[in-house]
């Protein structure tokens, strides 16, 4: 049975053997995105992962699985299951590495006003926005701050709102 500790870590599974055969049943692979993102199972020998024994990478259908947990379980006594985390089998990293990619041509396409180095992009907000009701600082932002990493320049730019939602101050929304 699954523990709620492995649910908990639905994006890096980690189970004994004993657990992966409740995997197909309980749901719980249907729950991290399986067959889309694939599992892979490692022999355990002596409670340790022993690769070099048996290791079944691409596991990528409900009969796949508990083959490969038979077949390590055969040669090492005991399978470890966890989720494949190579991009290639795993939608979610690769989700990740676009955004990623998005943000790294979003910065190199903001070249420092003075020195034309890319990367002038935000680096810090600065809190203190006044709030719509009581005019007081609040924990919103108020500017932003850009600051060029060759030659130190610094721009602080503030932010479009006029006013912050009363719910962010801490004095009308203690």
């Amino acid at each position: 049975m699954t523990t709620p500790q492995a649910l908990a870590h639905l994006s890096h599974l980690d189970w004994l053997e004993e657990e992966a055969i409740h995997i197909m049943r309980e749901g719980v692979a249907e729950r991290i995105g399986f067959p889309r993102h694939g599992l892979i199972v490692i022999g355990l020998s002596d409670s340790s992962p022993a690769p070099e024994k048996y290791l079944r990478k691409d596991v990528r259908t409900s009969a796949e699985l508990p083959q490969s947990v038979s077949e390590a379980r055969a040669l090492c006594g005991a399978a470890h299951v966890e989720t494949d985390m190579r991009a290639h089998r795993n939608p979610t990293r690769m989700r990740a590495i676009k955004r990623a990619t998005i943000d790294l041509v979003r910065i190199y396409r903001s070249p420092c006003p003075q020195c034309a180095r890319p990367g002038f992009v935000v680096t810090e907000r600065l809190a203190g926005l006044a709030c719509a009701w009581c005019g007081e600082p609040t924990h919103a932002p108020r500017a932003e701050v850009s600051v060029c990493a060759g030659c130190g320049h610094r721009i602080e730019r503030p932010v479009e709102a006029a006013s912050a939602d009363p719910g962010q101050c801490p004095g009308c929304n203690p």
